[in-house]
């Protein structure tokens, strides 16, 4: 009659400690969609091409860790030059922010811990469509934007260089791959 006891009472304990653990990750992630989310109005389905350069090489998004890690907007692989764009009103601050990023107007932290900040050496630069803006963070992407993240201490050749590679890239995507038909 003890064992019996001691069973049914070991049964109920772990019932109670499942039901709490799944009672917990349920609130964590509801709280980890709020946390994140932008203040969307209305669904789209847009590009834009971006360039993220790190003394002059291309950072590389294609990474897993960073595909399609928001519904609202992401990267898709191979096309880690284009960002995905599914609703109004989302800005390059929420973009990076889904990636782990931190970013503001002097400093870029990337997902293993390295900050990118403007000092006397380097600098961190954002263009938008061609134009330098102070912090990128705020800034509402749109179909067709040309964004470029640029740190280091490249002289004004090397940056227009690199707004010419951002803007000879086609920020269209092809639809066999979004739809899984890949030859």
């Amino acid at each position: 009659m003890k064992t019996r006891f001691l069973i049914i009472i070991g049964i109920i304990v772990v019932m109670v400690i499942i039901i709490g653990v799944l009672l917990l990750m349920i609130k964590n992630n509801q709280e980890s969609e709020s946390l994140f989310a932008p203040p969307i109005i209305n669904k789209v389905h847009q590009h834009a091409g971006i360039l993220f350069m790190i003394h002059g090489e291309k950072f590389d998004l294609n990474d897993p860790q960073y595909q399609q890690v928001s519904y609202w907007i992401n990267f898709q692989s191979p096309y880690d030059d284009v960002i995905h764009i599914h609703g109004d009103r989302v800005t390059v601050g929420y973009l990076f922010e889904t990636l782990n990023f931190k970013l503001d107007e002097k400093c870029i932290a990337i997902t293993n811990g390295t900050s990118y900040c403007t000092d006397e050496r380097y600098s961190l630069k954002y263009f938008v469509n061609d134009n330098m803006i102070d912090d990128v963070s705020d800034y509402d992407v749109s179909d067709g934007d040309r964004i470029l993240i640029s740190y280091g201490n490249e002289t004004r050749a090397e940056i227009e260089h690199q707004i010419t590679m951002l803007n000879e890239k086609d920020v269209t995507v092809d639809m066999e791959h979004l739809l899984g038909k890949q030859n």
